[in-house]
């Protein structure tokens, strides 16, 4: 087998999640908490609504047991960290970045996370409204035992992202740039911009189920 055939036999890639290692950590209080400020192997919990979180940094940290009417974590950074039970109807996080992460058992509303950027995140085991990642940049992301209404992936840039016993009701690409993303376990309801499938990993059954929206998307017309 050649280079060539052996790189096209091994996709789609799968994406690699880097561990976190348990390590320990300091219990503060959300009242020290102020924007733009760098903190490191932390543990916040409790409830966080009124408090920003605009511009945060967090290294080796837990927020465990978290609950905010609304979560403002704008152009924050977050490394190393794992969010637990996170409870928030409206997370409001543009152009948050995220490098070995683990986000889970969460419940979130409306989560806008566009112009975001995203390196080796695993969210598991959560509920999730509507996923906002328009124009973000996606790297090494796994979806495990999720439920996403809606995930809107419209200007992304992603590579290496797939999805395990994960739900996702309505998908929307417009203009989405993938690579080696592997929807083959999902059964979306809804897919706007199929154009922007270009890229992505799907099983023969959905090919044939897909059929009819990719010739239109093409401009093919079929006729027995």
């Amino acid at each position: 087998m050649t280079n060539r055939s052996r790189a096209q036999a091994e996709r789609p890639r799968p994406p690699r999640i880097t561990p976190i290692v348990d390590v320990t950590r300091e219990p503060i209080e959300s009242a020290s908490l102020l924007t733009h400020s760098n903190l490191e192997l932390v543990e916040i919990s409790g409830d966080l609504t009124g408090v920003d979180l605009e511009g945060i940094g967090l290294s080796e940290s837990l927020l465990r047991d978290i609950s905010a009417r609304e979560l403002h974590l704008r152009s924050a950074s977050l490394v190393e960290t794992r969010l637990v039970r996170v409870d928030a109807p409206v997370l409001g996080a543009a152009s948050l970045s995220l490098r070995d992460v683990v986000v889970q058992d969460s419940r979130i509303g409306s989560a806008e996370l566009y112009d975001s950027t995203w390196q080796s995140v695993h969210v598991t085991g959560c509920r999730l409204g509507y996923l906002n990642l328009r124009s973000a940049r996606l790297t090494d992301l796994l979806f495990t035992d999720c439920t996403i209404d809606e995930l809107d992936l419209s200007a992304a840039v992603v590579s290496r992202m797939a999805f395990r016993d994960t739900t996702v009701r309505a998908l929307t690409l417009h203009g989405a740039r993938l690579t080696d993303v592997d929807l083959r376990t999902l059964d979306p309801g809804r897919i706007d911009g199929i154009e922007g499938l270009r890229g992505a990993s799907l099983s023969t059954d959905q090919l044939q189920a897909l059929a009819p929206a990719l010739a239109e998307a093409l401009g093919i017309h079929i006729a027995d």
